[in-house]
């Protein structure tokens, strides 16, 4: 009987590994995400906010189920995580008034043809960049859709888009995301602070944004003098390696010669 049980055992995992390898082939075919997710013992693990847990004034834990409640609480959480408020104060509005003044040492020729209409040559050029496999915002639309679309759809959306460059303002639309929350590493234990939100935007929304910004990027390689000593990491052929080479050198010799950074 012992016998016959390590053969019959030895059977059993032979063939449980035979089964993974080939789920493991077809993933590599048709599922890289689950192949990726197997490898590293990933759990796609989701949160439903129909309950969670918040401190009250005197600092006692209420469970909150009803849903009106639940909703008041999680969009007062997020609110505060990310600092927004429908009413800024005096000092707030002065504080970005004066962050957002232009600088006198800055040409205004730098930015001309920010808002040109956008080209053929362009629009093809940001349209076979879109990636794949991206949420999509409350419309729905995503990219696959748009870059598998007709010729003529591309073209009217091409032309709303300039509307959009034309008049500098898009539709209140896309000022409306879904706010998306995922759990950080452990149980959430229906604690809003345990869990992290991702903001999904118009897929519109950005494209365009993604054409401006590749026009500001180009406006700012070209006049080196705007963004000055280091600030150039987030630049086309620009990288963080070579300030992250000359800090790490510098603490290198700091280790040597045992003295302060």
């Amino acid at each position: 009987m012992r016998i016959k049980y390590k053969v019959e055992e030895t059977i059993h995992i032979d063939q449980q590994i035979r089964e993974c390898a080939e789920k493991r082939c077809e993933y590599i075919m048709d599922e890289q995400s689950k192949m990726i997710d197997s490898l590293l013992e990933r759990e796609n693990r989701t949160i439903t906010l129909d309950r969670c847990i918040i401190n009250d004034n005197n600092g006692d834990e209420i469970l909150l189920m009803e849903k009106d409640d639940v909703l008041k609480a999680v969009k007062n959480h997020f609110n505060k995580v990310s600092n927004m408020t429908k009413n800024p104060s005096l000092n707030q509005k002065r504080k970005w008034e004066e962050e957002y003044k232009p600088l006198d040492i800055m040409d205004n020729n730098y930015f001309t043809n920010m808002m040109d209409s956008i080209q053929t040559d362009e629009w093809i050029k940001v349209l076979n960049t879109l990636p794949n496999g991206k949420a999509a915002g409350l419309l729905k639309i995503s990219y696959e859709m748009i870059k598998k679309s007709s010729e003529k759809f591309k073209e009217i959306l091409r032309k709303f888009l300039d509307l959009c460059l034309i008049i500098g303002d898009m539709p209140m639309q896309w000022n409306k995301a879904i706010v998306y929350p995922i759990p950080k590493p452990g149980d959430w234990e229906l604690n809003l602070s345990k869990i992290r939100p991702i903001t999904l935007l118009e897929i519109l929304r950005k494209i365009l944004m993604k054409i401006l910004t590749n026009r500001l990027s180009l406006k700012l390689v070209e006049n080196y003098n705007i963004l000055k000593d280091h600030n150039y990491a987030g630049l086309p052929e620009k990288s963080t390696h070579e300030p992250i080479h000359i800090l790490n050198a510098i603490m290198e010799e700091a280790r040597e010669k045992n003295k302060e950074l």
